[in-house]
């Protein structure tokens, strides 16, 4: 058996620089729309995590997701793309990185009152 040809590998490699331009591409645009919607909403995400620590973060990452299905699924006529929201997905798992590495002591809610929601919440079906 013989190797790649020369042209097939090359062909190979040209992707992959393709493939790693696209990605940079997107992650350009992520941050791009980073910085519009921190301008437009203000500091939104960083104080609410300050308030209510990563479920805060964690519930508006899943609300997207669902978001998504719902896109999946019933393909609604709305402003809303897919990639938009898948967009906005991956800046709020950034963000949320970034702020779990920047207020390390909020990893839990302050607020006591909110565990005991959503523990009654999911021990409801029970």
């Amino acid at each position: 058996m013989t190797g790649l040809s020369d042209e097939i590998l090359q062909k190979l490699l040209n992707a992959k620089d393709s493939d790693d331009d696209d990605f940079k591409k997107i992650l350009d645009e992520m941050y791009q729309t980073y910085k519009i919607k921190n301008k437009k909403y203000g500091d939104s995400f960083n104080i609410t995590h300050q308030l209510f620590g990563v479920s805060n973060g964690v519930a508006r990452i899943l609300e997207k997701t669902l978001r998504c299905v719902q896109i999946v699924l019933f393909d609604p006529d709305d402003d809303e793309t897919l990639e938009d929201n898948l967009q906005d997905i991956a800046n709020y798992c950034v963000m949320l990185i970034k702020n779990i590495r920047k207020f390390k002591n909020l990893r839990k809610p302050k607020n006591e009152e909110l565990e005991l929601r959503y523990s009654q919440y999911i021990n409801e079906g029970d």
